[in-house]
């Protein structure tokens, strides 16, 4: 399961600075403030990571 540190996640309860988001089968399964529950296999402390975020802002498409 990939675990991922950033410099800051967004929260449910707000940003977390650190913070950590472990993901499974392409699924959120843990995210938290502070230090990772074990070695993270991707670093970013310079990121702001939002998980579950989906940004379906597009300009145009099929000629639109």
């Amino acid at each position: 399961m990939p675990l991922i540190t950033a410099g800051a996640v967004a929260l449910e309860q707000g940003i977390c600075r650190p913070g950590w988001v472990e993901v499974s089968g392409g699924q959120i399964v843990g995210c938290g403030s502070g230090p990772p529950p074990r070695p993270a296999g991707v670093d970013l402390p310079d990121a702001l990571v939002v998980p579950g975020f989906v940004d379906i802002h597009v300009h145009g498409g099929g000629g639109a």
